[in-house]
């Protein structure tokens, strides 16, 4: 990403492959080709509140670039200000990030002790070094720091990624003095009330995780206005130095026009409204948390699978199962946040969820569904907003789902009571049941006829095989039956089941080395009309998962438990579904079982409502990741 400019979308666009030094060193370039010189690369910027330099700024900027420059410098000396305001003389100022070049030799010479932390890889050139100098990531540095390098004040330029904000902003809790004020500013999103990714952070949860970790509010100064100027003044620059800029590297012409519609875009959407530039003053207080005062917050690269065992048998009361962790988390991509008391110690709570891709009302789209959500039975009891529970759902929440991040949605199975207290906490709100329906007996094959439209046969018509997923012409009939599935899911969710999905699920999950599951491929004599995935269950079949049409559910299903009656196992079938479809798979003589499992949704961060989601998922037994 830019610094000072914008974080760069991750999906579904050209901007995937923007590298930061190689638009940093853009930026630098073009700069040192208009004005001699690159003391700045962050884009120039005055508060809100300086009207009469913004208006006159203004006025010139149409006819003399070399506004650019003036901006540029009245921003440092705008920070200098902010910095006066937070330390003392002789105070340990962190600087961070090439975007503010200038700003150390200003706060040396006003007696400062200056650390200066540039991005590694960073290829920009640099005067004479004037301070302490390090290459590398904030994160880098607070591992390495110890207890008698604390900082008075650490300044963060740039816009950084939203997934980035919790490493971010513990590392700098961790290299700051107590009453210590970290000034971070760039570009936040404003408003998050529209289904689109936004790879640039919520303002609000980026507030509200700050509080999380032990930082008091000082003041937000809004920028918008100049950053909007300031970017219309850089924009030009870029078409007026092209050839030079590609004489040396024709493939930075794909550069330029992705930096130039990211510019474009930034415009747009600070225009709308969407987005804002600020400025943020946080002050470390973590003596106001109360309890958990030196809690902290990692996410999946920050522990390896054996230091969550401990923590998964007390509050599961069975084995941790390391196969299983890693086909979720590391074949799965699985997401999740972990808490300790201090850096180092045991965890004492994870709330972790496994991704999914799913069809939102005929959309492609992506949710994840909580599971394996731990707290150590010696603090479990605790369930309010200052609890370790509460703490690492909302972290969890603001993270991976709602409108603007990797996940539009949350789905899960708790029990009564976890979903009880969820409620209560305003993190889920409910939007269906999940129940059981067993299958006392096949249907006629009078009966079977009168199941679907397009029936025509018998149940001694169909045949049912083992369904193999490396041959080719079942993959065929997998892609055709997903897809005859699919259009009965326009108005509602379902999660994908195409063959790559059946395979993770199925054929790579550690339950399948047990042959646990029994993946079918059911058809007649004129085509393939299901496929079914069973696993013993009690004394039952539980129907895990099945593919075909929504006309031919029943037909399918009377088909399967007739070929288990005729079997030598003599198993009943059953299924376990969200309520909203049992008409579609309801036999003659089924019983129907409450399961006292409800279907949650996200409530935390800004998604689609409970009232629009409500009855619309489809979700079996094989949507669980732990059957």
């Amino acid at each position: 990403m830019v610094p000072g400019y914008i974080a760069p979308p991750k999906l579904k666009n050209k901007m995937n492959s923007l590298s930061q030094p190689e638009s940093n060193q853009l930026i630098a370039d073009t700069l040192l080709l208009e004005f001699e010189e690159q003391q700045y690369l962050h884009i120039g910027l005055l508060p809100e509140e300086s009207d009469s330099a913004l208006s006159g700024a203004k006025g010139l900027a149409a006819n003399c670039n070399s506004e650019l420059p003036r901006l540029q410098e009245n921003f440092s000396q705008y920070l200098c200000q902010k910095i006066n305001q937070a330390a003392n003389q002789g105070s340990r100022i962190l600087v961070v990030g090439a975007s503010l070049k200038g700003l150390p030799e200003k706060l040396r010479a006003q007696k400062y002790l200056i650390h200066w932390l540039i991005e590694e890889g960073s290829s920009i050139s640099f005067p004479q070094l004037i301070c302490e100098f390090t290459s590398g990531s904030i994160i880098d540095l607070a591992l390495a720091n110890s207890d008698t390098e604390l900082f008075d004040c650490v300044v963060f330029a740039g816009t950084f990624e939203y997934l980035d904000q919790l490493s971010l902003l513990t590392a700098c809790r961790s290299l700051l003095k107590e009453s210590g004020t970290l000034l971070i500013f760039g570009e936040f999103l404003d408003d998050d009330s529209l289904i689109e990714y936004s790879a640039i952070p919520n303002k609000s949860s980026f507030v509200q995780l700050s509080k999380r970790l032990g930082f008091l509010s000082g003041s937000e100064s809004s920028l918008n206005q100049s950053a909007i100027l300031s970017m219309e003044l850089f924009l030009p620059l870029l078409e007026k130095h092209h050839s030079k800029l590609v004489d040396s590297n024709p493939n930075r012409a794909a550069l330029i026009d992705t930096v130039k519609a990211m510019l474009s875009n930034a415009i747009a959407e600070i225009s709308a409204r969407r987005r804002c530039f600020s400025v943020f003053e946080l002050i470390k207080s973590t003596s106001q948390l109360k309890e958990h005062i030196s809690v902290e917050y990692g996410d999946i690269k920050s522990f390896n699978p054996e230091e969550i065992a401990h923590l998964f048998e007390k509050s599961f009361d069975m084995d941790f199962d390391p196969e299983l962790w890693h086909w979720k988390y590391a074949l799965g991509d699985g997401k999740c946040v972990v808490v300790r008391l201090q850096a180092g110690g045991e965890i004492l709570a994870h709330y972790g969820g496994a991704p999914r891709k799913i069809s939102y009302f005929g959309k492609e789209s992506r949710a994840i569904q909580p599971c394996d959500v731990m707290v150590s039975p010696g603090i479990r009891t605790q369930y309010g907003k200052s609890s370790l529970f509460f703490k690492t759902a909302a972290t969890f929440l603001e993270r991976e789902i709602g409108n603007t991040v990797n996940h539009l949605l949350g789905f899960g199975f708790p029990n009564q009571k976890a979903m009880n207290i969820a409620i209560r906490l305003g993190l889920y709100e409910k939007t269906d049941d999940f129940i059981e329906l067993v299958y006392e007996s096949a249907a006629t094959g009078e009966q079977l006829n009168t199941c679907s439209e397009r029936a025509s046969s018998t149940i001694q018509d169909y045949e049912i095989v083992p369904l193999d997923i490396t041959n080719a012409e079942h993959k065929h009939r997998i892609a055709q039956l997903w897809e005859s599935m699919l259009e009965g899911f326009s108005n509602s969710i379902i999660g994908l089941r195409d063959t790559n999905y059946l395979k993770y699920r199925y054929f790579d999950h550690p339950f399948a080395k047990s042959a646990q599951y029994e993946c079918l491929l059911i058809g007649n004599k004129n085509e393939s009309t299901a496929i079914a995935v069973l696993k013993n269950h009690g004394e039952e079949k539980l129907l895990m998962d099945i593919i075909c049409p929504m006309n031919a559910l029943k037909m399918n299903i009377t088909a399967i438990n007739q070929w288990l009656i005729n079997s030598t196992e003599e198993r009943k079938l059953k299924i376990w579904i969200t309520k909203a479809w049992q008409g579609q798979i309801q036999l003659p003589g089924a019983i129907v079982n409450e399961l006292g499992i409800e279907i949650p949704c996200n409530t935390w961060n800004p998604g689609p409502t409970s009232q629009l989601l409500y009855g619309q998922w489809w979700l079996t037994a094989g949507d669980m990741d732990f059957i």
